[in-house]
């Protein structure tokens, strides 16, 4: 169930922002969510009728941003952080039943 996870809204300036594109422009994610493994997720949720050609590249950057920083935390820090992306749409939702596990398997990891 997703009341299991630690969902935290922020305010979009304020936090996490990633580079994206040839011009670098800053792209805010939507949630950053804290799962019962305390494994931090950055997550965007968007219609699946969006096809924004952005998105992939969003998406991308937002992988590579999570790798750099899993890589960076170093030994230690790493045992205990760990960060993800998940890109959601309205449809993983109704296919996940809103169960957080099933919710990460549908989704774009």
């Amino acid at each position: 169930m997703l009341s299991k996870v630690k969902i935290y809204f922020y305010k979009r300036r304020d936090k996490i922002y990633i580079l994206y594109g040839k011009s670098q422009r800053h792209y805010y994610p939507d949630f950053l969510v804290i799962d019962e493994n305390d494994v931090y997720w950055l997550v965007e949720i968007k219609d699946e009728n969006n096809l924004n050609p952005e998105i992939e590249e969003k998406s991308q950057a937002s992988k590579e941003w999570v790798n750099t920083l899993n890589l960076e935390l170093g030994g230690e820090a790493r045992k205990v952080e760990k960060w993800r992306f998940l890109y959601i749409t309205k449809g993983d939702m109704t296919k996940s039943h809103e169960n957080w596990n099933m919710l990460k398997e549908v989704c774009w990891i």
